[in-house]
């Protein structure tokens, strides 16, 4: 399955990158106070001689999950975002790995932001999700395209919050 979500930020593509996107701060805000993420962490994180910066991250968020993936999933939901950006295409490409089901659900998705004539920019997020469960596919697929969906609007709206944070702290 493959599915784009779209969301407009009031910072510009380079403010993103710069000064947002990649900063500690940032972060321990969008998934701690934002998206209401039980623990996150950054488990390594390296930038090239080339600009290219890799990350690997640990999170624990708080999602409701519908009775008949319980027993699949579990209760204590985790997944681990192994990602790389690349300075040249300015485009963040990521996996995310539920580890109690790494042979059955893959997703990767890959991430860009494009400036908008009149400020702000667009940020998409093109997804492709896998799943190898026979007589889960659907219900599974509803439910991580919806999850993700909802994560991202949240975080975009988190993010422009910051944003005008970080603004108004320079004024």
């Amino acid at each position: 399955m493959r599915f784009r979500c779209s969301s407009e930020y009031e910072m510009t593509v380079d403010q993103f990158w710069n000064d947002i996107f990649f900063e500690d701060a940032f972060n321990a805000y969008l998934y701690h106070e934002g998206l209401g993420f039980s623990r996150f962490e950054i488990i390594e994180q390296s930038q090239s001689e080339g600009g290219a910066i890799r990350r690997v991250v640990k999170a624990y968020p708080h999602i409701e999950v519908p009775g008949p993936l319980r027993r699949i999933l579990g209760n204590n939901i985790h997944y681990f975002e192994r990602g790389e950006y690349d300075p040249e295409k300015r485009h963040w490409k990521c996996s995310i790995e539920i580890p109690r089901l790494s042979s059955k659900l893959k997703i990767n998705s890959d991430m860009w932001l494009v400036d908008r004539e009149e400020g702000g920019s667009i940020r998409h997020v093109d997804f492709d999700v896998q799943i190898r469960i026979l007589g889960m596919r659907r219900i599974l697929g509803h439910f991580t395209r919806s999850s993700l969906e909802e994560t991202y609007t949240q975080a975009a709206h988190h993010t422009n919050m910051w944003f005008r944070q970080l603004m108004a702290s320079k004024d």
